[in-house]
């Protein structure tokens, strides 16, 4: 399986880290999910056996954390919000149909599942981020 995010890049690059990709709060980004068959683990006939998947798309924190850091850091988030309804990722659901995705589940407010036939097509997700890094931070300005 193959991600691809339709977002550039930043250019700009710190000594000793990896590139990163910044996305603006309340954009939306397109997500294409596809299969990319190794035929070296397909069946004897040469077709693969697949008819519906579920994948997640999750929003996660860059720096890996302590997980009970991390619940802290999200409640803390949730709290800030003006209901508690408030999703970190929000998801276009128009044309379902056309974008090779059955059904879309939320699986908590910073993931959803996302069912789809890769022998049919790619998964063309839509979505949106709400929050921003400083978001996770009583202080202005600074990174959560």
């Amino acid at each position: 399986f193959h991600c691809t995010l339709e977002a550039p890049t930043a250019q700009w690059v710190r000594k000793e880290e990896d590139r990163c990709t910044y996305l603006n709060k309340g954009q939306f980004y397109g997500i294409t999910l596809e299969y990319r068959p190794n035929p070296t683990e397909l069946p004897h006939d040469g077709h693969a056996v697949l008819t519906n998947v579920r994948s997640v798309v999750m929003l996660v924190f860059r720096e890996a954390k302590n997980p009970d850091d991390e619940i802290n850091a999200w409640d803390f988030w949730q709290s800030r919000q003006p209901n508690n309804k408030q999703r970190i990722i929000d998801v276009e659901t128009n044309n379902l149909s056309e974008s090779g995705i059955s059904e879309i589940q939320d699986v908590s407010h910073n993931a959803v599942a996302v069912f789809w036939n890769p022998l049919e097509n790619p998964a063309l997700l839509s979505l949106a981020i709400q929050c921003l890094s400083t978001d996770f931070s009583l202080q202005k300005g600074v990174k959560g």
